[in-house]
């Protein structure tokens, strides 16, 4: 019984760190608003305003609902502004 509550307890504090870091899925790489904003050299606010149009949609921060961006998503998107 001790075994399964030590097996739980570690996987709940990986969950958490995953979260806490914006990373819900260790394969995927999440970036901020302002580094979005950078990548693609467009003001933050227009990313938010983007978010809000449903132009580029961001995910949000389990724990603080801030938006991130998945960075494969900011790359497709910049090879088809480049189009």
């Amino acid at each position: 019984m001790r075994q399964k509550k030590v097996y739980f307890f570690i996987c709940f504090s990986i969950m958490l760190l995953n979260v806490f870091y914006g990373v819900s899925n260790m394969n995927e790489q999440y970036i901020t608003v302002k580094q979005a904003a950078e990548i693609l050299n467009v003001n933050p606010e227009t990313l938010r305003r983007w978010d809000n149009r449903g132009i580029l949609k961001a995910k949000r921060n389990t724990i603080n609902n801030y938006r991130v961006y998945d960075i494969k998503d900011i790359e497709k998107f910049k090879k088809e502004i480049i189009k």
